[in-house]
């Protein structure tokens, strides 16, 4: 299980897509049209194909584009920093419930981009406004060829290099960046252990939530160098009674202290105005995002509640080819499923499929339903990706006293137990799970229950993902052994 929850937590999180698109943008607000030429070039992609790749790019996409616009620490930790931007991450924010910092940091994984899809982060220690969390390569076989290579492929070398410490420049502006989310100041982030240094991880301390004083400091040490040289002025020339010497110092040292402390304020104002920007273009998003999703459960609606009339009223001897309500056979609809999934997972993984000899039919839309077995099914390929070697996909129909019971189960990363309800959300963010084919399990289940069915989720103790579907069988319909 820990071994299941570890895979399942290394996969989530956003894409490397992410950094190239935000390199990207941060190249054209700064006028470098030549350079984000040579960027996408790099990546062998054509204009506007960006958009159309796949979340994660190939291991030394980032790479290449770093070297094609000769990238410096500033510009990394600059899009570490975009990356952290109330509005870019506003709506995981939302989704996952980060109220303060401590958690942000603590769900790190699923907030942020990371440069390899095995890269992990581990939260070492959790204080008060501090934390250490270190970054684990993973065993990403792009990292140990760019190590050999001495590339430092897609910051993960454990040789050193040039890649690899722009990739810790890009990971510290982003945990510098968190508490802005918030309305605070930068964090303080210090390394103690560095992949571009040859070492196994990135070990970072993170110091957070203090009252800035930077400006205090500086103001006072200028008041006091100013108070010094004109005590010292009117010592030599005698022209100021060592009185009024004495006050003007004193003056100038108070007023030193009184920028400094109006610079600090003008920072956190600052901090907190960036974060409230944040919010305004996190409601937009969010009005944005719920607009999208109510007409698309209306549309839902509409169309189940056209098929549940037509359930109604269909007559109970149309066929499975005839009449989109039918009388229906679910072998044939999951082995349809099956064979169209199959060229996926050739040579990596196995499909098992058992079934009862003599299963009763169910009465039902054979569309919608294998339109929801497809999902599935596409769920459970998505999550087997990098469980070890060979993962089987269980699927099995069989009868039971209510009807038939479909059940598909993978041995993939898993769920987190409090994921396991809110992934009937329609709002949910899916993707840290590997859910996010297709209409979603929301969808799913509006279309197994309005056909009188149910739909389960289950973490087996043995790992991975369960899920069960059970159809009222069709009282009229005699079970076919043959499937006919």
């Amino acid at each position: 299980m820990e071994q299941a929850r570890r895979g399942r937590t290394a996969a989530a999180g956003p894409g490397n897509r992410t950094i190239a698109t935000t390199l990207l943008e941060l190249l054209a607000v700064r006028g470098r049209a030549g350079a984000r030429d040579r960027a996408l070039r790099a990546l062998g992609l054509p204009e506007g194909g960006l958009s159309e790749a796949p979340a994660w790019l190939e291991g030394e996409s980032l790479d290449r584009m770093f070297q094609a616009v000769d990238l410096d620490a500033g510009l990394a930790r600059a899009i570490g920093h975009r990356l952290c931007a109330p509005d870019a991450t506003g709506l995981q924010l939302y989704g996952l419930g980060l109220a303060t910092p401590e958690k942000a940091y603590r769900r790190i994984q699923a907030l942020l981009p990371r440069a390899t899809r095995e890269a992990q982060w581990r939260v070492e220690s959790m204080g008060d406004a501090q934390a250490v969390l270190v970054f684990e390569p993973g065993d990403d076989p792009a990292v140990d060829d760019g190590a050999d290579s001495g590339r430092g492929a897609t910051g993960g070398s454990r040789g050193g290099g040039r890649a690899a410490s722009l990739h810790c420049a890009l990971r510290t502006g982003q945990l510098e960046a968190i508490p802005g989310l918030y309305g605070l100041l930068p964090a303080r982030v210090t390394s103690s252990a560095c992949l571009a240094q040859g070492d196994d991880v990135c070990r970072y301390a993170i110091d957070w939530q203090r009252a800035g004083h930077r400006g205090l400091a500086v103001g006072a040490a200028g008041g006091f160098v100013a108070a010094l040289l004109t005590s010292a002025a009117a010592w030599l020339a005698v022209s100021l009674t060592a009185g009024w010497g004495s006050l003007l110092a004193l003056a100038l040292g108070s007023l030193g202290v009184a920028a400094g402390r109006a610079f600090d304020l003008h920072r956190q104002l600052a901090a907190v105005a960036g974060a409230r920007r944040g919010h305004l273009a996190l409601f937009d998003q969010v009005d944005a995002v719920l607009a999208e999703k109510l007409d698309q459960i209306s549309r839902i609606d509409a169309t189940l509640e056209q098929g549940a009339g037509a359930l109604r009223r269909g007559s109970r001897e149309s066929t499975f080819d005839e009449d989109p309500l039918a009388i229906v056979d679910l072998r044939r609809l999951v082995a349809r499923a099956i064979e169209k999934a199959s060229p996926q997972v050739v040579d990596w993984a196995e499909i098992r499929f058992e079934c009862d000899e003599r299963l009763r039919k169910v009465a039902c839309e054979p569309v919608q339903i294998e339109q929801v077995v497809d999902e599935l099914l596409q769920n459970a390929i998505e999550a087997s990706l990098g469980a070890g070697d060979a993962p089987e996909i269980r699927i099995s129909l069989r009868n039971v006293s209510r009807g038939v019971e479909l059940t598909i189960e993978d041995q993939g990363h898993g769920m987190e137990p409090g994921e396991v309800d809110e992934t009937f959300d329609p709002f949910f963010d899916e993707k840290a799970v590997g859910l996010d084919r297709g209409f979603g399990l929301p969808v799913c289940l509006r279309i197994v229950e309005a056909h009188g069915g149910e739909l389960r989720i289950a973490n087996p103790v043995r790992g991975g993902t369960k899920v069960t579907i059970l159809l009222p069988a069709d009282a009229d319909a005699s079970p076919d052994p043959k499937g006919d």
